[in-house]
């Protein structure tokens, strides 16, 4: 098993936002006070599931007379 392939993001359940950067917004007098905005990287992936090992367990036994 292994999950070499996945790429950079590493937790698909969840987003990835980047809380200083996109559309910003500016209000005030003359514009003077302004907050940048959010910028969503990654949406989350409900459809991801865990990789979950197959246990089988085996026995056998014989009697001999």
């Amino acid at each position: 098993m292994g999950n070499d392939a996945i790429g950079a993001q590493r937790f698909f359940y969840l987003s990835e936002m980047n809380m200083n950067s996109g559309y910003g917004a500016t209000f005030g007098r003359n514009n003077a006070y302004g907050r940048s905005g959010v910028s969503i990287i990654n949406y989350e992936n409900r459809d991801v599931t865990g990789k979950h090992p197959i246990k089988r367990i085996s026995a056998w036994s014989s009697r001999f007379r």
